[in-house]
């Protein structure tokens, strides 16, 4: 058998860097990240998916969807993590680094 390293296997079934399927995996895998990162915070937080809900004005299934890695925008992780009271740094090496 055959082995390779993690970068090398994903060239050959997802694609290479910077091709659409490529793109859209790593995509998807940070929005995972993300979601994962929610979860992990509210938590430590002690707090339900519906009380989350309740503080940013959503059902629990959009939560659930949310710490799935679906539907997160700027504006959701926004008000996520502002009704947990967690600040959020976003670098944009161009630009600078932002807090949420």
């Amino acid at each position: 058998m055959k082995c390779y390293r993690i970068e090398t296997a994903e060239d050959l079934l997802i694609g290479k860097t910077g091709s659409m399927a490529r793109d859209e995996y790593d995509s998807e895998l940070e929005q995972l990240y993300i979601g994962e990162a929610i979860k992990k915070v509210r938590l430590s937080k002690n707090m339900t998916q519906e009380e989350l809900g309740a503080m940013v004005g959503v059902q629990r299934a959009q939560i659930c969807r949310i710490e799935k890695g679906h539907n997160i925008t700027l504006s959701n992780l926004s008000k996520l993590f502002r009704a947990m009271k967690v600040k959020v740094k976003i670098e944009i090496p161009e630009c600078g680094t932002f807090v949420l």
